[in-house]
């Protein structure tokens, strides 16, 4: 006999879009303040990005007058009972 548990994963993200888009600025405008590469910039608004780099978190921080967890969120998501 098996017991039920719920199972929760937790996913970490970057939310870059949403806080560019509240601060109403552009990804260009954010290269010049940031000195950081266009590219960069696209891949952090676009969540593509597999390994957050603490110095280009700073910058874009710095940038936007944020905290990094308005950046970096965490979702939890939760699946069907499992039996173990």
């Amino acid at each position: 006999m098996g017991v039920l548990v719920k199972e929760i994963k937790y996913t970490i993200y970057v939310d870059l879009k949403t806080v560019i888009e509240r601060k109403n600025i552009t990804r260009g405008e954010l290269v010049r303040k940031t000195g950081l590469k266009y590219d960069t910039i696209n891949r952090y608004y676009k969540n593509e990005v597999f390994v957050v780099d603490l110095d280009v978190l700073a910058r874009l921080c710095i940038a936007l007058d944020c905290l990094p967890g308005d950046i970096i969120k965490l979702d939890q998501m939760e699946y069907e009972d499992t039996l173990i």
